[in-house]
């Protein structure tokens, strides 16, 4: 009967009564072609055991199981387990079973897609579903695509989740604005061209600073732009044009609105002694971010210290070793000895003592 089987597959629908009463037999029919399961008695195809056997051979077997089978949870699970797609043949009562399908989940996130529409659409159902696999998304119904608030408390979960929202909701200027609040890289999913839009991307920002990232390339070149980025958050300087970084008029009012700016200045602005030390003159933090070539040049770092003795922490060892470099310091102010490396202060000190002595005036 195998051999005829091989021939033509309806073959077996002749064969004795036994031998499709015969799990072996008919284990082995299945291996050759899935469909002659359909041949088998009703006996095995309500055989757990059986069904399952069948089913590790080829998906599709499931297909000639018993009705009460495929309502059975346990059952269906089992098989699930073993493949997925074995959803196709659950019944619908099963599709509509909201453990059974989050069960399902577990398995593979593609389950949902055999969920039965009323939980597709279900806020509560869908959301616990996310909860198992983010990309469980992309099957949510379409009424719950189109729903504000759903969208939003899945954005709380998953922000690339916005992909998937409506384009009716990616159109909405409001309900952007509160994706960019939980995500700031929501804005990547934008379809509209508020990337552009000055007055979006500074309410943009507000809500989540981040959103700079994505501001089209003219904004990042726009000086003016970029300032009143910065007024909602210092940090957008990171993402202005390399033109504006490199600008020191621009670098100059960056920093005035805040020291942590002269972070971004391009390398040649750092190098320049001039910028610097008008930089400085604005605040005398800005130091820190010299070029460590002005960090050993003697006149910028006197000519700096005459704005502020702190300037001095910032000098490269080897002025602070240079016992020349102390002393013209100290002559503008004697605090620089405070900044003097440790083998020189015990020297200067011996100096100060004899000339107190010495003179019997009070040095400092």
């Amino acid at each position: 009967m195998l051999d005829a089987a091989k021939r033509y597959w309806r073959a077996l629908e002749f064969a004795d009564d036994s031998l499709k009463k015969d799990g072996k037999f008919m284990l082995d029919a299945a291996k050759q072609d899935w469909r002659l399961l359909k041949f088998a008695d009703d006996s095995l195809k309500k055989d757990e055991k059986f069904m399952l056997d069948t089913a590790k051979q080829h998906w599709r077997a499931l297909r000639w199981a018993d009705a009460n089978l495929k309502k059975d949870k346990k059952f269906m699970l089992d098989a699930v387990k073993q493949y997925w797609l074995e959803l196709e043949f659950v019944d619908d009562s099963l599709k509509k079973d909201r453990e059974f399908m989050l069960d399902a989940a577990k398995q593979y996130w593609y389950a949902i897609k055999f969920a039965d529409i009323s939980l597709r659409q279900n806020r509560e159902f869908m959301l616990d579903a996310l909860k198992l696999n983010r990309r469980i998304i992309e099957l949510a119904a379409d009424s719950l695509k189109q729903d504000r608030e759903f969208m939003l408390d899945v954005l709380k979960l998953n922000w690339q989740a916005i992909e998937f929202a409506d384009i009716s909701l990616r159109q909405d200027r409001g309900f952007m604005l509160d994706a960019f609040e939980r995500n700031w890289r929501a804005l990547r999913y934008t379809i509209t061209n508020w990337k552009q839009d000055r007055e979006f991307i500074l309410d943009a920002m507000k809500r989540n600073w981040g959103s700079a990232l994505f501001v089209n390339d003219s904004l990042k070149k726009d000086g003016e732009f970029m300032l009143d980025a910065m007024k909602v958050n210092w940090r957008a300087i990171k993402y202005a044009d390399d033109s504006l970084k490199q600008d020191r008029e621009f670098m100059l009012d960056a920093f005035e609105r805040n020291w942590h700016a002269l972070r971004y200045a391009d390398d040649s602005l750092k190098k320049d002694k001039k910028f610097m030390l008008d930089a400085v003159k604005q605040a005398w933090c800005a130091i820190q971010f010299a070029d460590d070539s002005l960090k050993k040049d003697r006149e910028f770092m006197l000519d700096v210290f005459k704005q502020d003795e702190y300037t001095l922490q910032f000098a490269d060892d080897s002025l602070k070793k240079d016992g020349q470099f102390i002393l013209d310091a100290m002559k503008l102010n004697w605090q620089a000895i405070e900044f003097a490396d440790n083998s020189l202060k015990e020297e200067i000190e011996l100096i100060l003592q004899i000339v107190r002595v010495a003179t019997g005036i009070q040095l400092p």
